[in-house]
């Protein structure tokens, strides 16, 4: 298990951004990733909060795409983001209030926030149930809690290519530094135990592909992508929860 310090140091230093750029890749909520994504998972948020906005976190805000978007809908926007080269990009280039700080570090009021956002973080974490804590305590009675983790246990298409195809799982473009990996189950165990109310959950996927070069692989690809998120074994968990109210 890395120390937070280790993992401050990698995520402040320009190298961690630079390695994804390298490969061709971005920040899971980088500047590709489609606004109308972002809106439907901001438009869920809204819902749950009775149809309003107010102030929300990002937790690891990378270069600002999700913050962006949520401040075009009307929210009052704070991020967090230990990167150096993405934080900088998101106070600058998109006049974004993007802090260097870890969320203990910023030591936010009780009760600050209607809604915390987490993209592909959480499995960053050395405390999550500490983080988790603290997550509730700057919610507001009724908040909303989102998070988004990958399903590194649970791919039902990694499995199928594995299992019949003798197919390897891609490597990693940049060596991963998750400290821990979650199914449907104990993400949700961890949430409610958390003192959450958990509202909603699925593993979707959003880089569907059809194509194949197998006869009727694309069929079968199809197939596979309807099971998968019927039975909630997709490549990532999307999770919505609330802190009850008062």
């Amino acid at each position: 298990m890395p120390t937070q310090e280790e993992l401050v140091t990698l995520y402040s230093s320009p190298e961690y951004a630079a390695a994804y750029a390298a490969h061709g890749d971005a920040y899971v909520l980088g500047a590709t990733v489609p606004a109308a994504f972002i809106g439907e998972r901001l438009a869920r948020i809204e819902h749950l909060n009775g149809g309003r906005v107010g102030r929300i976190l990002d937790i690891g805000a990378a270069t600002g795409s999700f913050l962006r978007v949520a401040r075009d809908r009307g929210w009052t926007t704070i991020g967090l983001e230990l990167s150096v080269e993405a934080s900088g990009v998101a106070s600058k280039e998109h006049g974004l209030d993007v802090r260097r700080l870890t969320l203990e570090e910023a030591k936010f009021s009780d009760n600050e926030f209607d809604a915390v956002h987490l993209s592909h973080v959480f499995e960053h974490l050395r405390d999550p149930v500490g983080s988790l804590a603290e997550m509730r305590r700057i919610l507001r009675p009724g908040g909303v809690l989102t998070m988004e983790v990958p399903a590194e246990l649970g791919d039902l298409l990694v499995w199928i290519r594995k299992t019949f195809l003798r197919r390897s799982p891609e490597p990693y473009a940049v060596p991963t530094t998750h400290t821990f990996f979650y199914t449907t189950r104990t993400l949700q165990r961890m949430v409610a135990k958390g003192g959450f109310e958990v509202l909603f959950l699925r593993t979707p996927r959003r880089n569907k592909d059809p194509r194949s070069r197998i006869p009727f692989g694309g069929l079968a690809k199809r197939a596979v992508y309807a099971i998968e998120a019927l039975a909630r074994l997709g490549p990532n968990i999307e999770i919505f929860a609330r802190k009850p109210p008062a």
